[in-house]
């Protein structure tokens, strides 16, 4: 079982959670550079999964339970899909080898969030992530430098809305 925080830094965590997704959000919205995108759209899709696992281990929720399977389902193929750009476009950027340090950190307060906070603590990162990964998603499709990562960026934002729009909804729900 993961280590429970305490008050305090139950708060801590939150704080910097939110704060490492509205600086995520900012630099995202000015994305146009291959290189760039394929970091932030790689990272954000290896969060997702990681979060995804995360939850389906941890909660007792039924609506978490099934949005984390949804993301786990979407953000395969998503994951397929970009692997596919790439493989097709030899002039594409390369993968990141791991996941960034503020998405692992994510995943630490994740783990680390008390039973009665978990789903909330989900609920919160997701809607923050879906923030930041459909203004990245918007920005590479209207101004993306590469045209196979820019059709990519186009193809999956129909679904990135989505995820935001649903995980606003668990966050209200999940909220204490």
């Amino acid at each position: 079982m993961a280590e429970k925080n305490s008050g305090p830094m139950e708060m801590v965590d939150k704080a910097m959670d939110k704060i490492g997704g509205m600086l995520g959000k900012a630099k995202a919205s000015n994305t146009s550079d291959p290189e760039e995108f394929v970091e932030n759209a790689a990272n954000g899709n290896r969060y997702e999964l990681e979060a995804a696992d995360i939850a389906m281990r941890r909660t007792q929720d039924a609506r978490t339970r099934e949005f984390a399977q949804q993301m786990k389902t979407d953000h395969e193929h998503a994951k397929s899909q970009l692997d596919s750009t790439l493989e097709t476009h030899p002039d594409a950027p390369n993968l990141p080898e791991a996941l960034d340090a503020r998405r692992r950190k994510m995943l630490e307060h994740l783990e680390q969030a008390p039973d009665e906070e978990f789903d909330a603590r989900y609920a919160e990162q997701q809607d923050l992530a879906h923030q930041e990964t459909v203004k990245l998603f918007e920005s590479y499709a209207e101004d993306g430098d590469h045209a196979g990562l820019q059709r990519f960026a186009k193809q999956m934002l129909p679904t990135l809305q989505q995820h935001l729009s649903r995980a606003g909804k668990l966050r209200d729900q999940t909220k204490h």
